[in-house]
C-alpha cells in the first residue's frame, strides 16, 4: 500500500495485509526517521504517527487490519506530529487514537490510568489547598492533592511482609496512618536531594545522599558507621540493580522502607512494636532536620519568584557541572574540597587565594553546621543539595555590592556555573 504523509508517499509491503494499523503506525514512524522523508536541510525527523484516515477522510481504528480497510496498492493517509500537546503540569496528553495504538502493556495502561487520575485530581484542586513548600530543588508546589496522590500510588507498591505484619493486622493500619500523615514531609525531603525528575532520566537518591540525611537526623553517624547505612540502603533497592557497577539509586518507596529500618534500628530494645519507633523518628529527628533545612538553607529562606525562576533556569546546567567536577562511584557523586574550590575559581566567582571564603561555604553547607552550628566538617565530600547551599554562601560572600540583593547574587553565581557548561560545549 501507499501511505501519504503530508505531500510525500511511503510504499509499504505487507504481504497478505493482516497486520494492524497499530503495527503500520510504528513502521511509518520508523521510516520517517530512518529515510528522512520529511526532512528539510539537516533537521532530524522525530515525528510520530498519531492517526490514519482512509480516502474518504474517515479515521481508521488502529486495531483494524490493513486488508480490511484498503485494497492492494491502495492509499491511506497518516497524520503525524513532532510534539504532543501537554497539560499545565508539562505531562504529554496523547489522543485516544494514540492510547489505543501505543499503550499496550499492563504497565503502560497503569501509567496512563494513573496519569489521567492525577490530572483529574489536579483540575479539581482549589487554590486554597496549596501547601507552600518554598521548594529547594523541586520546581513547583506540593499541594494536598499532590501528596495524597503520591501516597496512594506509593502505598500500592509497598509490601510490609518483611516486618512480619499482614494487611489484616492493627499495626499495618496504624503504620499506614502514620506514613500518610507525614508523607508531605517525606516527599519534600526526597525532592530536596533528588530535585525534579525528567521523563526517561535515571532518578532517585544515592547512598551518599541517604547517608548524609540519616547522619543529619542523628540516628546513625555516617562517618563512623557507614557500613550500617550501606547495609540498610542495599537491603531496600532492587536486587538486580544492586549488581550493577553504575550509581545505585533508591526510589521514594525504597526511601520510606529505609527510614523505617533506621527507625527500628534506633529504637530502644524494650520496644516490641513497629509503629511507635517509626512515629517517634518521623515526628522527632526527621521533622527537626527538615525544619533546620527550611530555616537555614538560603534557597528556602530567601524563597521568592526570582529564586524559583533561578532554580528553573539553571538547575539542570548546575547539576551537570557538579557531576563533571565530582567523583562518581556506585555510592553516588561526591565533590571534594579541592574540586569544589577549583570549580568556583574557574567561574571567576572567587580567586585562588580566597581560601577562607571557599572553606566557609564548603563547611557551612554540611548537615552538622545546618542543624547544629558545628564548624568542623562532617564529611570530606558534598552531595548536590549541599553544593547548592554552598553556592549560595559563596555568592553572598564573594559579591559585596550592597545594591544587589542576595537572590540576585545567587542567580549571578548560578549563571557563572552554567557558563562552564557552555564553555565545555
Amino acid at each position: 500500500i501507499n501511505v501519504k504523509v503530508k505531500n510525500k508517499s511511503i510504499s509499504v509491503s505487507l504481504g497478505s495485509g493482516t497486520q494492524t494499523f497499530r503495527w503500520l503506525a510504528q513502521v511509518v514512524t520508523f521510516r520517517l526517521k530512518s529515510e528522512g522523508v520529511l526532512r528539510r536541510t539537516f533537521e532530524e525527523d522525530c515525528r510520530t504517527v498519531v492517526g490514519f484516515k482512509d480516502a474518504d477522510g474517515n479515521v481508521i481504528n488502529p486495531n483494524n487490519t490493513v486488508c480490511s480497510v484498503v485494497d492492494s496498492n491502495g492509499v491511506v493517509f497518516a497524520d503525524v506530529t513532532d510534539a504532543l500537546p501537554s497539560d499545565e503540569f508539562g505531562n504529554p496528553v496523547p489522543s485516544e487514537w494514540m492510547v489505543s495504538a501505543y499503550v499496550k502493556s499492563p504497565h503502560g495502561i497503569r501509567w496512563y490510568t494513573e496519569m489521567e487520575a492525577y490530572r483529574e485530581s489536579q483540575n479539581s484542586t482549589k487554590d486554597g489547598d496549596d501547601i507552600q513548600t518554598d521548594s529547594l530543588l523541586y520546581v513547583g508546589h506540593f499541594t494536598v492533592s499532590d501528596i495524597d496522590s503520591a501516597f496512594q500510588l506509593d502505598w500500592q507498591q509497598m509490601n510490609w511482609s518483611w516486618l512480619g505484619i499482614s494487611e489484616s493486622d492493627t499495626e499495618h493500619r496504624e503504620l499506614k496512618l502514620i506514613l500518610r500523615k507525614k508523607y508531605g514531609l517525606l516527599c519534600r525531603i526526597f525532592s530536596h536531594y533528588c530535585g525534579p525528575g525528567k521523563a526517561g532520566d535515571t532518578y532517585g537518591m544515592s547512598l551518599y545522599e541517604f547517608g548524609h540525611f540519616v547522619h543529619t537526623t542523628g540516628a546513625i553517624n555516617f562517618r563512623s558507621h557507614s557500613k550500617k547505612i550501606e547495609s540498610i540502603f542495599y537491603s531496600v533497592i532492587d536486587d538486580t540493580t544492586a549488581l550493577s557497577e553504575t550509581t545505585m539509586l533508591m526510589t521514594r518507596v525504597d526511601f520510606v522502607y529505609a527510614l523505617v529500618k533506621v527507625a527500628l534500628r534506633s529504637a530502644d530494645d524494650s520496644v516490641r512494636n513497629v509503629v511507635d519507633p517509626v512515629d517517634v523518628y518521623l515526628s522527632g529527628p526527621i521533622d527537626d532536620a527538615w525544619n533546620s533545612y527550611f530555616s537555614k538553607y538560603h534557597i528556602y529562606s530567601l524563597q521568592n519568584s526570582l529564586m524559583q525562576k533561578t532554580m528553573e533556569d539553571y538547575y539542570v546546567a548546575v547539576k551537570s557541572i557538579f557531576s563533571k567536577f565530582a567523583a562518581s562511584s556506585k555510592s553516588g557523586y561526591g565533590l571534594s574540597y579541592a574540586a569544589f574550590k577549583n570549580l568556583f575559581v574557574k567561574t571567576s566567582t572567587i580567586e585562588h587565594s580566597q581560601d577562607s571564603i571557599a572553606k566557609s561555604a564548603f563547611v557551612g553547607s554540611m548537615p552538622g553546621y545546618i542543624c547544629h552550628g558545628q564548624l568542623n566538617p562532617d564529611f570530606e565530600e558534598l552531595v548536590f543539595a549541599e553544593f547548592m547551599e554552598s553556592a549560595c554562601i559563596i555568592a553572598k560572600s564573594a559579591i559585596s555590592d550592597s545594591d544587589i540583593s542576595d537572590v540576585q547574587k545567587i542567580r549571578i553565581v548560578c549563571h557563572a556555573i552554567a557558563e562552564l557548561a557552555a564553555m565545555d560545549d
